[in-house]
């Protein structure tokens, strides 16, 4: 099917499997970094309907 051959395949995948580390982490550190920029972002959106709407506490979840 290809003109690479499997040797060159199977040690390829080894070096992949060796350093997605790297990609693994960024992409652990971005998520929760949006987890927690979401945290804040959702409790500013919950007052800002507080205050646009007139609602009270106990209408909304308990973030307050």
């Amino acid at each position: 099917m290809s003109n690479i051959p499997e040797n060159q395949i199977g040690e390829w995948l080894k070096k992949l499997e060796r350093e997605s580390w790297q990609l693994e982490l960024l992409v652990s550190a971005f998520t929760i970094f949006l987890l927690i920029m979401g945290d804040q972002a959702f409790e500013e959106f919950l007052k800002d309907l507080q205050y646009q709407y007139n609602l009270v506490y106990w209408l909304l979840p308990s973030y307050f």
